[in-house]
C-alpha cells in the first residue's frame, strides 16, 4: 500500500453495481474528487458526511490554472518561497494562495485561531502528502473526478482537460453545467470515453459557496456513479 493511502480513510471497495442503489451518502461522495473551480462540490461531500483528502477540494481553481498545473504533475505547488497566507476579503478567515499556479485555497483556519506562519508551515508539511494522492488517484482511476466552471465552458476545453488527466491514468471527468430545456437537472450524460456531463438546477452564488443544491449534487452523483460503474472498470 503506498504512502498516502496508508494515511488516508479508506474508500474501500466499490460495491457491486446491484449495491449502488443502496449506497449510503458518506460511501457514494468518497468516490468522486473535486477539481474545483470553487469549494462548492467539496461542501456538498461535507453536508453527505464525506471528508476525503483531496488537494483542490476547497481551492480556487480555474481552468487554465488546473490544465497546468496537471500536466505539470503539480510540480512546485506548495514549496515555501510559492505559498502565501493571506487574510480573506471578510478579514474574518485566512486563505493560502499557491503563486506557481495561482490556486487559492481555504485552509480553514479563522482570524485568532493560528498565527500566519503557523499556518504556512503546516501547508508546507501537508501539501506533499495531498501532491502525491492527487497522483495517485489520477493514476489509480478510481476516483470520479469533478469540474464545473464559474462561466459555461465549451466542450473542447472540457476536453483538454480530460486529455490531461487521461495522461495520468484511465480517469473519469464528470464536467457539471446548470440545467436547459433539452437537459434537466439530474440529466447525465456520457460524452466519450471518460467524460460524463451532468446538469444541475442551480450552483451556490459566488459570495456563498454553503448555498447549494444539495438534493442535485446527490442526483447527479448517483447517476454518474451508476454510470461509470456500467462503462468503465470503477
Amino acid at each position: 500500500m503506498r504512502l498516502v493511502r496508508a494515511q488516508q480513510d479508506a474508500v474501500g471497495t466499490p460495491p457491486s453495481p446491484e449495491a449502488e442503489a443502496d449506497l449510503p451518502l458518506d460511501q457514494l461522495m468518497m468516490q468522486f474528487e473535486s477539481l474545483g473551480e470553487n469549494c462548492e462540490f467539496g461542501l456538498a461531500q461535507r453536508r453527505c458526511g464525506a471528508e476525503p483528502l483531496g488537494l483542490l477540494r476547497f481551492a480556487s481553481t480555474p481552468l487554465s490554472a488546473l490544465l497546468r498545473a496537471v500536466k505539470q504533475r503539480f510540480e512546485g505547488l506548495g514549496e515555501r518561497d510559492q505559498i502565501e497566507v493571506r487574510l480573506s476579503e471578510n478579514g474574518r478567515e485566512y486563505l493560502v494562495l499557491d503563486h506557481r499556479y495561482g490556486i487559492l485555497y481555504h485552509p480553514w483556519m479563522l482570524v485568532g485561531q493560528a498565527a500566519p506562519e503557523d499556518i504556512l508551515q503546516r501547508e508546507i508539511n501537508r501539501l506533499p502528502l495531498l501532491k502525491q494522492k492527487m497522483i495517485e488517484d489520477l493514476e489509480e482511476g478510481q476516483k470520479i473526478f469533478v469540474y464545473r466552471g464559474m462561466q459555461p465552458l465549451a466542450r473542447v476545453l472540457v476536453s483538454r482537460l480530460l486529455e490531461a488527466l487521461r495522461e495520468h491514468g484511465p480517469c473519469t471527468l464528470l464536467w457539471v453545467e446548470l440545467q436547459d430545456a433539452t437537459h434537466p437537472a439530474g440529466t447525465v450524460e456520457a460524452l466519450g470515453d471518460g467524460l460524463l456531463k451532468g446538469y444541475i438546477d442551480r450552483f451556490a452564488p459566488g459570495e456563498n459557496a454553503h448555498d447549494l443544491s444539495l438534493d442535485g449534487w446527490i442526483a447527479l452523483c448517483r447517476r454518474a456513479y451508476a454510470m461509470a460503474r456500467r462503462t468503465s472498470s470503477l
